[in-house]
């Protein structure tokens, strides 16, 4: 079973090495790719970007590094639809994950928010 997978944060590679453990039990042929932290590469995930590219503090970080931002986003569109996953996990991040869940949701790819956002 083949993963795309975005954290952007700790917390969210937290969970989803958690995630990951739970999934590794009951799935033989697990790949997980897209954008990860250290404790999901752990787990076996592979990091298509560094997480601190996306993991942007505030008005000041998004302006700055908002075109590689997008860059980014559309690297991973393009991969996965491509290279369609099973499935596509967005962890957190929702400016960031719930975009490109859209987009890949018209092409045909499932797409689960890991965690939702705050309304």
């Amino acid at each position: 079973m083949r993963i795309g997978i975005v954290a952007g944060e700790a917390s969210g590679d937290y969970l989803g090495a958690g995630l990951l453990r739970a999934l590794k039990t009951i799935v033989s042929d697990l790949h997980v790719e897209g954008i990860a932290g250290p404790q999901m590469i752990k787990e076996g995930a592979r990091s298509m970007f560094p997480m601190e590219d996306i993991s942007l503090i505030g008005v000041d970080g998004l302006v700055k590094n908002f075109a590689r931002l997008l860059s980014i986003r559309r690297h991973l569109y393009q991969h996965f639809s491509s290279h369609p996953p099973d499935l596509f996990i967005g962890i957190d991040v929702p400016d960031f994950n719930l975009q490109l869940e859209r987009r890949l949701k018209k092409v045909g790819i499932s797409t689960i928010q890991y965690v939702s956002p705050t309304v």
